[in-house]
């Protein structure tokens, strides 16, 4: 099996104030809602939602190569910080992110 690489993204937008960190959970993640005090229950889709991830953590993720670039700009237009590394994926990272098929 050939070595398959990922990206490794470590975020943080803590420093920013409620409101901002709140529009980036939205935004970035999605957002269970409701309407008509429960009576209609719905996602709002998030910018995550699009690309396969995994998440380990908070402010943790793993994602293809590909997508780094783009999940980096997402988070630096809420004014987070963000670190990307390259990694060896693992058989069930592999997995996760929909690479095996081939």
């Amino acid at each position: 099996m050939a070595v398959k690489y990922g990206s490794i993204i470590i975020y943080s937008v803590g420093h920013q104030p409620q409101s901002v960190q709140n529009l980036f959970c939205k935004k970035f993640m999605g957002q269970e809602t409701s309407a008509q005090k429960g009576k209609y229950r719905y996602r709002r889709r998030g910018f995550l939602d699009y690309i396969p991830y995994h998440r380990f953590i908070r402010g943790v993720l793993l994602v293809r190569s590909k997508d780094s670039a783009r999940v980096s700009r997402q988070i630096r237009e809420f004014g987070g910080n963000v670190h990307v590394r390259k990694v060896v994926l693992t058989r069930r990272d592999i997995r996760d992110l929909g690479l095996d098929i081939a």
